[in-house]
């Protein structure tokens, strides 16, 4: 599998991980989510860690193995990018995931609102587009990347997903767009939803995440 510059400090940080023991994901039968061990925040058997995809609970250690970054095929491993951050391969303190439609106005204009402060988002945060269209059978990552350009007509530095492995396809997700931050040092989603950030307010999504960074983040006001 092609793997874009970008995920090789994710590989370095990997062969650290097996070389301290700690083992590959190892998926369920459904292949929604990975058990990372005990190094992935609230694996261990006391921890009583709630993983999903809302706020307040962990992150899962979720794979992508479609996704692409700057046209090139790749993938995503939420226990990689945990640990590029625990590690500081990373300088970034969060994930931004905006799951967006192809024929949905709204989802267009967040993207493009987005775009507009791609060096402070870039900078602070891991960023993943996701894309679902209810119009296409099984949507390609060709499409995907269509889907998340900007205004001025050109494709987004993010990390690009169509979601084949439905990881994103519980119920609550049917609407679109929403945007969900998570926090690396623990892996908790610490802000977001449905609707709650719109082009509208990109200016207070962009300053959380940038506080998430420095520390000053009162998360309890955006939950």
């Amino acid at each position: 599998m092609k793997r874009s510059s970008a995920t090789m400090a994710g590989l370095v940080v990997g062969v650290l991980a097996a070389a301290c023991g700690q083992g590959d994901p190892v998926f369920p039968d459904d292949g929604a989510a990975a058990e990372c061990g005990d190094w992935y925040p609230g694996a261990s058997a006391d921890a009583g860690a709630a993983y999903d995809i809302e706020v307040g609970a962990t992150f899962p250690c979720l794979v992508w193995e479609s996704a692409r970054v700057n046209h090139e095929d790749t993938y995503f491993n939420a226990g990689e990018l945990y640990l590029e951050a625990k590690h500081g391969v990373t300088s970034a303190a969060a994930m931004v995931i905006a799951l967006v439609g192809a024929n949905c106005a709204g989802c267009q204009e967040l993207v493009g609102a987005l775009a507009e402060h791609e060096a402070e988002l870039s900078g602070a945060a891991f960023m993943v587009g996701a894309v679902r269209d209810d119009f296409v059978s099984e949507t390609s990552l060709d499409h995907a990347e269509e889907v998340l350009v900007d205004q001025d007509g050109w494709p987004l530095a993010w990390m690009v997903t169509n979601d084949a492995e439905e990881h994103l396809s519980a119920d609550e997700f049917e609407g679109v767009p929403w945007v969900f931050v998570v926090r690396l040092s623990d892996m908790e989603v610490v802000a977001g939803g449905a609707g709650v950030y719109t082009q509208n307010n990109v200016d207070e999504l962009v300053a959380f995440v940038q506080s998430l960074g420095d520390g000053s983040a009162d998360q309890e006001e955006y939950r």
